[in-house]
């Protein structure tokens, strides 16, 4: 079966870099990084995006990944990953984390047209902005413009490599409630609207905005720890299952949120997740379009 992961990270130098430079901690940036890794036990990327990329596709291939969405997490990260697309042919999608309070219309444009992306990552409770605000709305007539989607964050945000640089950003949950999507998506219907992790801690929430539009999507990205919170408890393949009554095989998008070395592309999310699909009794036509064709469809790869 065709693989294509719509929700990976790229993190090559200029990620990491970036962070390290902006940290308090005491040092060097590379000391820093050095901190940073053995705290987090990950393989910090070479200096050589090329060579970073290098070891992602023979990591996608080892694994039988046909392509991978890149969501850029910074704009440091979003002009490095611009170049890297160049060098991936076909295997890889580029997606720009954007912050509507810094971030002008013009620059999305930018993104769009000329750096190769194919649409934009918002994380309202990491920027303090609302979903549904004059400041976001402008970036969405752009996105209608040019065909793209947009990754919209909501519930649970793991700042887990952050808060090891003693980066601590204040969180505002309540701005990524997947409810505030509803009415941007009403009125931008051209514009896919993707709520990653299927909404992280807000399932019902996710489940009533995809009830009510059509262009509201999810992926299935990460490990789903979120569920640890959910009360009573919950599996994988119980929720699943409801998403699949509500949102259907056509708007569920397969995701991992791989994002690190030495685990590189996490090969336990596709096997937990097709073990959760076939319990639920999903045909093979479904999951063909979950795993690969409704990502080919949006982003046209």
């Amino acid at each position: 079966m065709q693989i294509v992961d719509s929700h990976a990270h790229f993190f090559g130098p200029a990620f990491f870099g970036t962070l390290a430079a902006a940290s308090p901690l005491p040092g060097t940036v590379e000391e820093r990084l050095a901190l940073l890794a053995d705290r987090l036990a990950i393989d910090l990327p070479s200096s050589d995006p090329a060579l970073h990329l290098q070891r992602w596709l023979a990591d996608l291939d080892d694994k039988g990944v046909d392509h991978a969405v890149c969501i850029a997490g910074h704009r440091g990260e979003a002009d490095e990953l611009a170049d890297v697309l160049e060098l991936a042919g076909d295997r890889l999608t580029g997606i720009a984390t954007v912050d509507p309070t810094r971030d002008s219309p013009a620059e999305v444009r930018r993104l769009l047209s000329d750096a190769g992306f194919r649409g934009i990552a918002l994380f309202p409770a990491l920027h303090g902005f609302e979903i549904d605000g004059e400041a976001a709305r402008s970036h969405y007539a752009v996105l209608a413009e040019f065909d793209a989607a947009c990754y919209v964050h909501c519930g649970e945000l793991n700042v887990r490599i952050e808060r090891a640089l003693d980066l601590a950003p204040s969180l505002r949950p309540t701005l990524a409630t997947p409810l505030a999507i509803v009415p941007v998506a009403c009125d931008f219907p051209s514009v896919p609207f993707i709520v990653p992790r299927l909404g992280s801690g807000f399932l019902r929430e996710t489940m009533m905005a995809g009830a009510q539009c059509e262009n509201i999507l999810v992926d299935t990205s990460s490990r789903h720890t979120w569920l640890e919170a959910q009360v009573p408890k919950i599996r994988l393949a119980d929720v699943l299952e409801r998403v699949l009554a509500i949102f259907g095989t056509e708007r569920i998008l397969f995701g991992t949120g791989s994002r690190t070395f030495p685990v590189g592309w996490r090969v336990e999310c596709l096997d937990r997740q097709k073990t959760c699909f076939s319990a639920c009794g999903l045909s093979d036509e479904g999951m063909a379009q979950i795993f690969a064709g409704n990502a080919l469809r949006l982003f046209g790869n």
